[in-house]
């Protein structure tokens, strides 16, 4: 599956959970999400490094109003990993409470380490 899929398919399962809440949908942010993406090769990159899994949350400061859900797997089937990531991020309770509380906008990226078999995913809300 594309990253861009990826993406577009957690917005809408994002959206799909607010929706039956009641809640407005968010708008997708693509400069966050290029953020995102800065940061999910940050953390291949400290994966590389450590020859581990390393899964935290940005180095730098988020941008105000912003909140954060960083997730990885180590698999090497692509679209295996890409749904191990997101049954496991989605699940997260404290996902569900950042979904809830976003008023406006999504950002999502997520990238693949081919030599490791890492996935990432970094997912922020405001």
């Amino acid at each position: 599956m594309p990253f861009d899929d990826v993406r577009r398919f957690l917005w809408q399962r994002v959206n799909d959970y607010r929706a039956g809440l009641g809640l407005a949908p968010l708008e997708f942010h693509e400069e966050e999400s290029r953020h995102c993406k800065e940061h999910v090769v940050y953390l291949a990159s400290v994966s590389r490094q450590k020859n581990d899994l390393v899964v935290e949350y940005s180095p730098e400061n988020l941008r105000v109003g912003w909140k954060e859900s960083v997730a990885g797997v180590v698999e090497s089937d692509f679209d295996k990993a890409v749904d191990l990531l997101l049954w496991k991020n989605l699940s997260k309770p404290e996902l569900s409470e950042k979904i809830r509380g976003s008023e406006q906008y999504f950002a999502a990226d997520m990238g693949y380490d081919p030599d490791s078999h890492r996935v990432f995913l970094v997912m922020r809300f405001k």
